[in-house]
């Protein structure tokens, strides 16, 4: 099985986190109460390592709570918001463009 490469970056609390075109995961680690805007593509993964969150899309009138081990598949494009329930860890897997199907 190979690496996977990690991304680690530090934001501004109203930023929007866009992955790099070679990203292939990305953790924030969330003290409760904290949010942040991830701009995800179609079969990236929003997973839920530790603690809770609330997750919703913009333009998406349902909502998501994930708990520790708990994801959610990125159906559509789009700009996800992410909201600390508790202390949390979440990571944001892209799916490397090599193994993609389609």
């Amino acid at each position: 099985m190979a690496a996977m490469e990690t991304y680690r970056q530090t934001l501004p609390a109203r930023s929007t986190l866009r992955l790099p075109a070679a990203t292939v995961a990305v953790s924030l680690k969330l003290a409760r109460g904290a949010v942040r805007a991830v701009a995800a593509a179609p079969g990236s993964v929003i997973h839920c390592l530790q603690g809770e969150c609330w997750l919703t899309r913009d333009g998406d009138p349902r909502d998501y709570l994930l708990r520790a081990g708990d994801s959610q598949v990125v159906s559509e494009r789009g700009r996800w918001v992410i909201q600390a329930l508790t202390d949390c860890l979440v990571e944001v897997r892209e799916e490397p463009v090599s193994r993609r199907r389609g």
